[in-house]
């Protein structure tokens, strides 16, 4: 079982509830971090504590455990003749 201080590898899919964005890294380098060492997100790192090797598991992960909620103001448009 995992847990603080392991050093986890791992490979993943992401994708959103609306399927326009998606991700992996299957079939390439996994990722590799120490378990408790704030390496990667809040969400993931608790999801992992606990999980056996060669597990699969599904992850949800909300915004408060991620990179936090989008916050409107503070995206901006920028005419494409400002952009190097």
């Amino acid at each position: 079982m995992i847990k603080n201080g392991d050093v986890v590898s791992f490979e993943y899919s992401v994708s959103d509830d609306e399927k326009t964005f998606n991700e992996t890294n299957r079939g390439e380098a996994p990722v590799t971090f120490t378990q408790g060492s704030h390496q990667i997100i809040p969400g993931l790192e608790k999801a992992f504590l606990g999980m056996a090797v060669n597990e699969e598991k599904h992850i949800r992960i909300e915004p408060a455990e991620a990179y936090g909620p989008v916050i409107p103001e503070y995206f901006r448009e920028v005419p494409k003749s400002d952009l190097p």
